[in-house]
């Protein structure tokens, strides 16, 4: 996620495609901050997090303990997660030419 419009984005394509259930409840984002608690980058880059935070109220709150960034439903707002967790993957790649 590069941006506000793409965080949106993907919120209303999760949305489109999903409903809650107790087996669906978050998305992977490729975001952590197991290097450096607090320090929210894109896995295997040094790409820093620039746009405005999407996070519950509360969040993030797991410490070590969670270092993953999820969208969780049911409003699809950010939570960090046990990276350990068995969730959905959000993955971009480029476009075919």
């Amino acid at each position: 996620m590069d941006s506000e419009e793409e965080n949106n984005y993907l919120k209303a394509l999760i949305n489109s495609k999903y409903t809650y259930t107790a087996d669906v409840p978050a998305f992977f984002t490729g975001f952590t901050d197991i290097d450096t608690e607090g320090a929210w980058v894109e896995h295997g880059s040094n790409n820093q997090m620039v746009f405005p935070p999407d996070w519950y109220m509360d969040e993030p709150n797991g410490g070590t303990t969670e270092n993953c960034l999820v969208f969780y439903f049911p409003d699809l707002k950010w939570v960090d997660f046990p990276c350990s967790s068995e969730q959905i993957m959000i993955c971009e790649m480029d476009a075919p030419a």
